[in-house]
Protein backbone atom coordinates (compact mmCIF):
# COMPACT_ATOMS: atom_id res chain seq x y z
CA UNK A 1 0.00 0.00 0.00
CA UNK A 2 3.15 1.85 0.41
CA UNK A 3 3.97 2.28 -2.89
CA UNK A 4 0.55 2.77 -4.36
CA UNK A 5 0.02 5.97 -1.66
CA UNK A 6 3.83 7.04 -3.08
CA UNK A 7 2.33 6.36 -6.92
CA UNK A 8 -0.87 8.54 -6.27
CA UNK A 9 1.03 11.24 -4.05
CA UNK A 10 3.95 11.77 -7.28
CA UNK A 11 3.46 10.04 -10.42
CA UNK A 12 -0.05 10.71 -10.80
CA UNK A 13 -0.69 13.88 -8.46
CA UNK A 14 -1.55 16.06 -11.24
CA UNK A 15 -4.78 15.03 -11.99
CA UNK A 16 -5.65 12.73 -9.41
CA UNK A 17 -7.56 15.48 -7.96
CA UNK A 18 -9.09 16.54 -11.32
CA UNK A 19 -10.20 12.82 -11.16
CA UNK A 20 -11.60 13.23 -7.87
CA UNK A 21 -13.50 17.00 -8.80
CA UNK A 22 -14.69 15.39 -11.81
CA UNK A 23 -16.36 12.35 -9.81
CA UNK A 24 -18.16 15.17 -7.03
CA UNK A 25 -19.30 16.45 -10.47
CA UNK A 26 -21.10 13.78 -11.65
CA UNK A 27 -24.11 12.69 -9.86
CA UNK A 28 -24.11 9.27 -11.83
CA UNK A 29 -20.97 8.26 -10.66
CA UNK A 30 -20.29 6.67 -7.29
CA UNK A 31 -16.48 5.52 -7.27
CA UNK A 32 -13.02 5.55 -8.86
CA UNK A 33 -10.55 3.08 -9.24
CA UNK A 34 -6.64 2.39 -10.12
CA UNK A 35 -7.02 -0.99 -11.07
CA UNK A 36 -5.92 -4.03 -13.10
CA UNK A 37 -1.70 -3.93 -14.35
CA UNK A 38 -1.22 -0.54 -13.16
CA UNK A 39 -1.67 -1.70 -9.41
CA UNK A 40 0.41 -4.98 -10.29
CA UNK A 41 2.87 -2.93 -11.23
CA UNK A 42 3.32 -0.61 -8.72
CA UNK A 43 3.32 -3.40 -5.90
CA UNK A 44 6.11 -5.14 -7.80
CA UNK A 45 8.42 -1.98 -7.59
CA UNK A 46 7.62 -1.11 -11.62
CA UNK A 47 6.98 1.68 -13.30
CA UNK A 48 3.58 1.63 -14.96
CA UNK A 49 3.29 3.13 -18.64
CA UNK A 50 -0.29 4.26 -18.38
CA UNK A 51 -2.71 3.96 -15.54
CA UNK A 52 -5.84 2.15 -16.12
CA UNK A 53 -9.32 3.49 -14.14
CA UNK A 54 -12.51 2.03 -13.78
CA UNK A 55 -15.45 4.33 -12.57
CA UNK A 56 -18.73 2.55 -11.01
CA UNK A 57 -21.28 4.66 -13.05
CA UNK A 58 -21.31 6.84 -16.00
CA UNK A 59 -18.42 6.93 -17.93
CA UNK A 60 -20.11 9.26 -20.78
CA UNK A 61 -20.80 11.73 -18.10
CA UNK A 62 -17.64 11.45 -16.49
CA UNK A 63 -15.83 12.11 -19.75
CA UNK A 64 -18.41 15.06 -20.41
CA UNK A 65 -17.46 16.93 -16.86
CA UNK A 66 -13.24 15.86 -17.27
CA UNK A 67 -13.75 17.74 -20.54
CA UNK A 68 -14.72 20.72 -18.62
CA UNK A 69 -11.84 20.77 -16.29
CA UNK A 70 -8.72 19.91 -18.93
CA UNK A 71 -7.98 19.25 -22.69
CA UNK A 72 -7.50 16.04 -23.36
CA UNK A 73 -8.37 13.73 -26.99
CA UNK A 74 -10.07 10.62 -26.41
CA UNK A 75 -11.11 7.42 -28.54
CA UNK A 76 -14.38 5.52 -26.98
CA UNK A 77 -15.19 2.58 -27.45
CA UNK A 78 -18.86 2.07 -26.35
CA UNK A 79 -18.76 -1.92 -27.17
CA UNK A 80 -16.77 -2.29 -24.22
CA UNK A 81 -17.59 0.89 -22.39
CA UNK A 82 -14.19 2.20 -22.46
CA UNK A 83 -12.26 5.32 -23.54
CA UNK A 84 -8.67 6.02 -23.71
CA UNK A 85 -7.60 9.57 -23.27
CA UNK A 86 -4.19 11.50 -24.21
CA UNK A 87 -3.80 14.68 -21.97
CA UNK A 88 -2.42 17.69 -23.62
CA UNK A 89 -0.69 18.76 -20.57
CA UNK A 90 0.37 16.01 -19.22
CA UNK A 91 3.11 13.11 -20.42
CA UNK A 92 1.04 10.20 -20.56
CA UNK A 93 -2.29 8.53 -21.54
CA UNK A 94 -4.75 6.42 -19.70
CA UNK A 95 -7.74 4.26 -20.37
CA UNK A 96 -10.55 4.50 -17.85
CA UNK A 97 -13.75 2.03 -18.09
CA UNK A 98 -16.83 1.72 -16.71
CA UNK A 99 -17.10 -1.57 -13.86
CA UNK A 100 -18.58 -4.15 -16.84
CA UNK A 101 -19.29 -7.72 -16.65
CA UNK A 102 -18.47 -9.88 -20.09
CA UNK A 103 -19.62 -13.15 -21.63
CA UNK A 104 -18.39 -14.80 -24.51
CA UNK A 105 -21.19 -15.90 -27.01
CA UNK A 106 -18.60 -18.64 -28.45
CA UNK A 107 -14.60 -19.24 -27.58
CA UNK A 108 -12.42 -16.50 -28.89
CA UNK A 109 -14.84 -14.32 -29.92
CA UNK A 110 -15.25 -10.87 -28.64
CA UNK A 111 -17.32 -10.54 -25.20
CA UNK A 112 -20.62 -9.05 -24.66
CA UNK A 113 -19.94 -6.27 -21.83
CA UNK A 114 -22.65 -5.10 -19.57
CA UNK A 115 -21.85 -2.23 -17.25
CA UNK A 116 -22.43 -2.94 -13.61
CA UNK A 117 -21.78 -1.29 -10.13
CA UNK A 118 -19.81 -3.49 -8.38
CA UNK A 119 -15.78 -3.74 -8.27
CA UNK A 120 -16.10 -7.12 -6.89
CA UNK A 121 -18.16 -8.53 -9.81
CA UNK A 122 -15.62 -6.40 -12.26
CA UNK A 123 -12.80 -7.88 -10.58
CA UNK A 124 -14.07 -11.39 -11.25
CA UNK A 125 -14.13 -11.03 -15.19
CA UNK A 126 -10.40 -10.17 -15.51
CA UNK A 127 -7.78 -12.22 -16.83
CA UNK A 128 -5.58 -13.47 -13.85
CA UNK A 129 -5.16 -12.68 -10.05
CA UNK A 130 -2.16 -10.11 -10.60
CA UNK A 131 -4.76 -7.86 -12.34
CA UNK A 132 -7.87 -8.50 -10.08
CA UNK A 133 -7.70 -5.95 -7.71
CA UNK A 134 -8.19 -2.25 -7.34
CA UNK A 135 -8.02 0.93 -5.06
CA UNK A 136 -10.80 3.17 -4.55
CA UNK A 137 -9.28 6.40 -4.97
CA UNK A 138 -12.40 8.26 -4.82
CA UNK A 139 -11.62 9.90 -1.14
CA UNK A 140 -7.96 10.77 -0.67
CA UNK A 141 -7.79 10.01 3.04
CA UNK A 142 -9.97 7.07 2.47
CA UNK A 143 -8.04 4.86 0.30
CA UNK A 144 -9.22 0.73 0.03
CA UNK A 145 -7.66 -1.84 -1.83
CA UNK A 146 -10.23 -4.79 -2.81
CA UNK A 147 -8.00 -7.87 -3.46
CA UNK A 148 -10.69 -10.94 -3.65
CA UNK A 149 -8.35 -13.09 -5.39
CA UNK A 150 -5.67 -12.68 -3.76
CA UNK A 151 -3.34 -10.78 -6.84
CA UNK A 152 -1.12 -9.34 -3.78
CA UNK A 153 0.52 -12.36 -2.79
CA UNK A 154 0.80 -14.17 -6.22
CA UNK A 155 2.59 -11.40 -6.83
CA UNK A 156 4.70 -12.00 -4.74
CA UNK A 157 5.45 -15.19 -4.96
CA UNK A 158 5.36 -14.69 -8.76
CA UNK A 159 2.36 -17.24 -9.03
CA UNK A 160 0.48 -16.75 -12.48
CA UNK A 161 -3.48 -17.26 -11.23
CA UNK A 162 -6.26 -17.57 -14.08
CA UNK A 163 -9.73 -16.44 -12.20
CA UNK A 164 -11.94 -19.48 -14.11
CA UNK A 165 -11.76 -22.30 -15.86
CA UNK A 166 -12.76 -21.41 -19.05
CA UNK A 167 -10.72 -18.47 -19.40
CA UNK A 168 -7.63 -19.45 -22.13
CA UNK A 169 -11.47 -20.49 -24.12
CA UNK A 170 -12.80 -17.03 -23.48
CA UNK A 171 -9.41 -14.95 -24.46
CA UNK A 172 -6.74 -17.13 -25.94
CA UNK A 173 -4.70 -14.07 -26.14
CA UNK A 174 -4.21 -14.77 -22.30
CA UNK A 175 -1.93 -17.55 -22.99
CA UNK A 176 0.41 -14.57 -24.42
CA UNK A 177 -0.02 -12.65 -21.55
CA UNK A 178 0.77 -15.16 -18.99
CA UNK A 179 4.07 -15.79 -20.66
CA UNK A 180 4.87 -12.40 -20.56
CA UNK A 181 3.95 -12.20 -17.45
CA UNK A 182 6.37 -15.37 -16.27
Amino acid sequence: LKRLEKFLNNDIKPFLSLFRKTVNECPNVEHLYLVGGTIRDVIDGKRPSDPDFAISGDINEFITHLHKNVNFRVRYHPQFINAHIHFDQFAFSLDISSLRSETYPSPGALPIVTAIMDIKEDLKRRDFTVNAMALDITKQNNLQLFDPHNGVEDIRTKTIRVLHKKSFEDDPTRLFRAVRYS
